[in-house]
């Protein structure tokens, strides 16, 4: 796992960091069509969700709407966060959409977390 975002571990660096900027330009392009909407005044962090959500929706609801809420939810997403800065955020959501849509909200929010602050950076988002 990266010990900063963008910053990939030994192993396989070059595929991490490639895996890594693929998604941010995918970001990028969805933030910019996201923010191009008529009446699309959210806050920066909203909009960063929306789009990460976009590449990554959660399943409907009525498909997991009765399952219980897992109590390891902070090791699930850690996991997920993980995954998806090594492997990518769809590889991440196909394994998130097996989870509890709480589980997947807290995926996407953790997710804003780690890119919000790139986004900022490369001046893509305020």
């Amino acid at each position: 796992m990266p010990d900063t975002l963008g910053t990939p571990s030994p192993e396989k660096p070059a595929e991490k960091a490639n895996i890594f900027e693929s998604d941010v330009k995918e970001l990028t392009t969805r933030i910019k069509e996201f923010k191009e909407l008529p009446g699309a005044k959210l806050p920066p962090q909203e909009i960063v969700k929306q789009s990460i959500q976009a590449m990554a929706p959660p399943p409907p609801p009525q498909q997991q709407a009765n399952e219980a809420v897992p109590p390891d939810i902070e090791a699930k997403v850690e996991s997920l966060l993980s995954a998806a800065l090594s492997e990518g955020i769809y590889k991440a959501n196909s394994d998130a959409q097996k989870s509890h849509p709480f589980v997947m909200d807290s995926f996407h929010d953790a997710l804003v977390g780690k890119f919000y602050p790139e986004l900022q950076k490369r001046g893509i988002v305020d």
